[in-house]
């Protein structure tokens, strides 16, 4: 899956678990099926692994096969996540 991308998103941690995060994520799904993408995948850094929970929780998938554009060689790989978008 390629297209655009979007480096980074987070919610700061006084508006966490509030569902902005879900939101954000939503709204940037919705994004996407209008653009006629076909779903949209993400990396988790090796240090965050309790977004995969969040992430799984919002219909992402282990993704071993994700294309990451960019790379950093000094930090463990990131676990992606893909999902694939339904009608």
């Amino acid at each position: 899956m390629r297209g655009r991308q979007i480096k980074r998103i987070g919610v700061l941690p006084a508006f966490r678990k509030q569902g902005f995060g879900a939101g954000i994520l939503a709204a940037l799904e919705a994004a996407g099926r209008e653009a006629g993408k076909e779903g949209a995948q993400l990396a988790i850094r090796a240090d965050q692994p309790r977004l995969i929970a969040f992430y799984a929780g919002l219909g992402y998938a282990r993704a071993d096969d994700a294309e990451l554009t960019t790379v950093n060689p000094l930090s463990p790989p990131p676990f992606g996540m893909c999902k694939i978008f339904k009608d």
